[in-house]
């Protein structure tokens, strides 16, 4: 039965329908010695087409991992590079590996139960404690310069500006309630995250609006006017309140997103290389200056001195912090990942020196730091040390 389930789990990922926990099941499978006949014979019916398969790791990267996890589960084995050569020059063992490979590092971490050398020694258990990840934690501040706490503030009204009701609901979202005796004014208020903090709320027209951490939305408490308009910095999620008579315009610095009625992630972190605008349902008009551009869903516009569009992004990687996890792709830099962890873990990230190549992986925005950066260092691109709130990547 099991020798089954190898097959279709197998076929699963040749075909690119397995899910991450099939994937996840096959690398258990086959680093159990009584599947070695029918894991070589699946592999030497299949070997081109699974290894035409991206690989998740380069050869360097493989061997250092492929130790690791062999080591794990069998006390000796000759442990050999994985290549690319002729499907007869592979053992079982190496064939085993490049399952564990191909289907990504999160199969490593499973199989071998955390149980992990590296530099982030027991001794820091202490300091490691004290950094929590993020949570619901953001600051509202009104028109006349008043601020709520409002992770701390209960649940129901929290102020009234122009005819325009400020609650928290039990979700812990806060929503703009218009009431009858709205006066036309339009006052403006922000609310801004912290590092470590992030933050769901609905505008006064129903769009709902999720705030990743060190961000903030400006934005009116109610929307006159032949438009709608809110001013972002960080990152934010948008589903807007579709309203053909009055688009919603985004506004990142000089750069402004149109919408009628869609779903999109804006990045804008200062110390990024380029603002990123990625649809995911509708149509947006992303402008600069006299440059401009109309995205269609699974598109990404690249936004620096020029706006340049990527087709085919992997939208599961850009909006997985809005979904609470961390998605690292193959193309990401090492810089790029820790500086998502610096915001989330609120740390600071000191580099020893500088450190080539990209990292991947992903992993629950609710897991421990250290857990986050032992799957990181299982690329053996990198190794961590912790001092206080200080992440040394060396």
């Amino acid at each position: 039965m099991k020798e089954d389930r190898l097959s279709y789990l197998f076929y699963r990922v040749i075909d690119g329908t397995a899910s991450q926990s099939e994937k996840l099941e096959l690398a258990e499978l086959s680093v159990q010695p009584e599947h070695e006949q029918r894991l070589t014979e699946l592999l030497g019916e299949g070997w081109d087409t699974f290894i035409s398969r991206e690989d998740v790791f380069s050869e360097g990267e493989s061997t250092n991992i492929l130790n690791k996890a062999i080591e794990s589960h069998r006390e000796s084995a000759e442990v050999l590079p994985i290549t690319r050569k002729s499907k007869h020059q592979l053992s079982w063992v190496k064939y085993a590996a490049a399952i564990i490979l191909i289907c990504g590092v999160s199969a490593y971490w499973w199989i071998a139960n955390r149980n992990i050398k590296n530099n982030i020694a027991d001794n820091h258990s202490e300091a490691i404690a004290q950094i929590k990840p993020g949570g619901d934690k953001a600051i509202l501040t009104l028109a006349d310069g008043r601020t709520i706490n409002l992770d701390s503030a209960a649940n129901g009204n929290l102020a009234s500006q122009a005819g325009v009701q400020i609650r928290k609901l039990a979700s812990g979202q806060i929503a703009y309630e218009i009431s009858s005796a709205h006066n036309e004014k339009v006052v403006w208020n922000t609310i801004s995250t912290p590092k470590g903090g992030q933050y769901q709320l609905t505008l006064p027209d129903g769009t709902k609006v999720w705030l990743n951490a060190a961000s903030s939305l400006r934005f009116p408490t109610a929307f006159t006017g032949k438009e709608r308009r809110v001013e972002i910095t960080g990152e934010g999620y948008f589903e807007v309140e579709h309203n053909a008579e009055k688009p919603f315009y985004v506004s990142v610095g000089k750069t402004d997103v149109k919408v009628l009625g869609t779903h999109f992630n804006v990045m804008a972190y200062d110390d990024e290389e380029a603002k990123q605008i990625t649809l995911l349902e509708g149509s947006v008009l992303v402008s600069q200056a006299s440059d401009n551009a109309k995205l269609i869903p699974g598109q990404q516009a690249r936004v620096a001195a020029n706006i340049n569009v990527t087709d085919n992004v992997d939208l599961e990687q850009v909006i997985a912090w809005k979904n609470g996890a961390f998605v690292f792709g193959d193309s990401m830099s090492v810089e790029e990942v820790m500086r998502q962890i610096a915001r989330w873990y609120d740390v600071d990230v000191v580099f020893r020196h500088k450190i080539n190549g990209h990292i991947g992986g992903s992993v629950s925005r609710n897991a421990n730091i250290s857990d986050v950066l032992k799957i990181l260092e299982l690329t053996g691109a990198v190794k961590f040390e912790i001092a206080g709130r200080k992440v040394i990547v060396q």
